[in-house]
């Protein structure tokens, strides 16, 4: 019963945590479709090479060469222009999931309440499950392993 209990408790705490892991994806992409952020992107290349020739007709010889060249784009589309729907739908994410984490720990709380409460109805049964009167192995004492 206790045990049916707990597992029962831990689901409720399961299902409500779970959708979490989906806000994260779904504020990223509320934000990819922000038009007044600058977008900048990055492009940086090197390379190097070295060879040696023995031998040949000048004697030994060493080269060794390297470059590096970057590239940096930044794009602003709309002109900078903020979307004020887009600002509020992003509030508006945030703001359910403030909701959701709320009622998440509210739902934990109470069943953490609860557990409590059935663990000290039931201290007695789970002290001493087969009674108090029952001394196990001949001890004449509790046969629970502490």
């Amino acid at each position: 019963m206790f045990s049916k209990l707990l597992k029962e408790e831990r689901e409720k705490c399961e299902k409500s945590l779970s959708e979490t892991s989906k806000y994260y994806s779904s504020r990223a992409d509320a934000i990819d479709k922000f038009s007044h952020l600058a977008k900048t992107s990055k492009t940086e290349t090197k390379s190097s090479s070295n060879s040696n020739a023995t031998g040949g007709k000048d004697g030994d010889e060493k080269k060794e060469s390297s470059s590096s060249s970057t590239e940096e784009k930044t794009s602003i589309s709309d002109g900078g222009k903020i979307n004020q729907h887009r600002v509020k739908a992003l509030a508006a994410l945030d703001a359910q999931m403030y909701t959701d984490l709320v009622g998440a720990l509210q739902t934990m709380m109470d069943g953490f309440v609860v557990i409590l409460d059935n663990l000290e109805k039931n201290w007695d049964k789970l002290e001493n499950p087969r009674g108090k009167g029952y001394g196990g192995y001949g001890s004449g004492g509790s046969s629970m392993v502490y």
